[in-house]
């Protein structure tokens, strides 16, 4: 039977036993292939994710259906599961000749990089794209049958095949070329992994290629709705990224990929929590169960609150200190005032994950969409702006001014139309008093010990006070 906790439990474990092991494996990145090539990496993660959009919402529409069927072994589902699985495949195709015909012309033109080791990377990272497009369907279907620990398991264990076997590619070979050939190979054996595992739990035939027009016409109004809710939230999370790949100096989008990994980690936690709440929100909507909806919601936005504050304050306070330690001089003074402003951006960005959450398990996307709309062109516009005169300081400010309009536009949308309550009592009662606490801990150790070997002393106790002191504050909250 699904169960809320262990879901979330599992969420947690795997995703930071792979934060752990990106977190070995960047250092090692960066000091053997160098600030450029890990540029390009970084790069070519964004633009997988922005080609994500062809997945036309498909995966959280099927994680959906699956999570409110009520039928044998979901049986009802089974011809919408071949369907989505048989246009997963043919997009992986399109994706993945797209991107290996565009290999030398991002390489040389966008990304103003020499020679044919960059195009060539760029052709087996097209390979690896291509082969994680069916994945995403299985992690969407295993989703909505909230088979969280078999799948973060799975995850987990690809994860530590692809860090641990890439660090040892990389210092064996010491070549770029060599890394991206296995990664591909790696993305191969995860599709494999996967589709056996979405296979033991699916209903019987349903990884079958076929084709249902009903089954489609089900659905597809949701899923272009979740999709252009995805399109927007790429948009704004990559698009930094890729523009920074046009304007900054490749040593200079070197460190700003590495401040933006390191502030990522804060934008992926919200969706442990809402990824294993999505079914079960979806379900209480969908039985109009409004008090059970609430609770959740609320539970959901503490929790979230509380966790993301500690590590967006630490990086706000001490980025430049864990960046020297962590890979080296350079990137510290290149990626600390970045990544100040992208972790005080990813804390704003990790709450509005609620309620945007929430409007898509009421089934009204559109709510999150509207705000989303509005905000995209102010912001790529500024984010050019920003960053040409201001360089990786300036695109890091654009992602920070643009989730603080997120907290004034689509929170107050979504409280109206689907909770009914209060925006700007549900911050002060469940976001506010974690990232003041958290402000006020790391602040003032930052204060006391400004340099020296007593800053690491002041980084632990602030951590210390602070998880004491929200930890008893969640603990009241959750009772």
């Amino acid at each position: 039977m699904p169960d809320l906790k262990r879901d979330v439990v599992a969420n947690i474990a795997g995703n930071v036993w792979m934060t752990a092991l990106a977190f070995v494996a960047l250092p090692v990145q960066v000091r053997i292939l160098g600030l450029e090539a890990y540029g390009l990496l970084g790069f070519a993660a964004s633009l997988q994710a922005f080609i994500a959009v062809l997945d036309l919402g498909f995966a959280p529409a099927l994680a959906r259906e699956l999570a409110v069927d009520a039928s044998p072994d979901r049986r009802d589902s089974r011809d919408l599961v071949r369907t989505l699985f048989a246009v997963s495949w043919a997009t992986a195709a399109v994706v993945g000749l797209s991107l290996a015909g565009a290999a030398g012309w991002l390489a040389h033109d966008w990304l103003r990089l020499p020679g044919d080791e960059a195009p060539r990377a760029l052709r087996w990272l097209a390979l690896s794209a291509a082969l994680r497009w069916p994945v995403v369907l299985c992690v969407g279907a295993l989703t909505g049958l909230q088979r969280f620990p078999a799948m973060n398991a799975l995850s987990a264990s690809v994860a530590t095949v692809r860090q641990a076997g890439g660090i040892g590619v990389l210092v064996a070979s010491r070549s770029l070329e060599a890394f991206v050939v296995f990664t591909a190979a790696v993305s191969a054996l995860e599709l494999v992994a996967f589709l056996a595992l979405a296979r033991a739990f699916l209903p019987a035939g349903a990884l079958r290629p076929g084709f249902s027009a009903r089954a489609l016409a089900r659905v597809w109004r949701l899923a272009l709705g979740l999709n252009l809710g995805f399109i927007l939230s790429i948009a704004v999370t990559q698009a930094d990224r890729l523009v920074a790949g046009r304007l900054l100096p490749p040593g200079a989008l070197g460190c700003y990929m590495v401040a933006s990994s390191a502030a990522m980690v804060l934008q992926r936690f919200p969706g442990l929590v809402t990824t294993a709440l999505y079914p079960p929100l979806a379900a209480d909507w969908s039985a109009g169960d409004r008090e059970a909806l609430a609770r959740r919601y609320a539970r959901a936005a503490d929790l979230i609150a509380a966790a993301l504050s500690l590590p967006a304050a630490a990086l706000v306070f001490y980025g430049h200190d864990v960046l020297r330690v962590w890979v080296s001089q350079t990137v510290a003074d290149g990626g600390a005032g970045p990544l100040a402003l992208l972790a005080a951006g990813s804390l704003l960005w990790g709450i509005t994950g609620i309620p945007w959450m929430m409007a898509s398990a009421a089934g009204r996307p559109a709510l999150a969409n509207i705000p989303n709309l509005a905000l995209l062109a102010p912001y790529l516009a500024a984010l050019w702006l920003l960053t040409s005169r201001h360089g990786a300081d300036g695109a890091a400010l654009a992602w920070l001014a643009l989730n603080a309009a997120y907290l004034v536009t689509l929170v107050p949308v979504v409280h109206a139309a689907v909770l009914r309550t209060n925006p700007l009592a549900w911050l002060g009662a469940r976001v506010l008093p974690y990232a003041a606490l958290a402000a006020l801990c790391f602040g003032a150790g930052r204060l006391a010990a400004p340099a020296g070997a007593a800053v690491w002393a002041a980084l632990a106790a602030g951590a210390l006070l602070y998880a004491a002191a929200a930890g008893a504050l969640l603990r009241r909250r959750m009772a």
